[in-house]
């Protein structure tokens, strides 16, 4: 079940990106 951890990492950096940019244009 090696996937299962690689998968959420990738799907926190994604959520990251997409959070930091909502919080970018929100703010700006």
């Amino acid at each position: 079940m090696n996937f299962v951890p690689s998968g959420i990492c990738f799907y926190v950096s994604v959520a990251l990106c997409w959070l930091t940019a909502e919080v970018d244009a929100s703010w700006w």
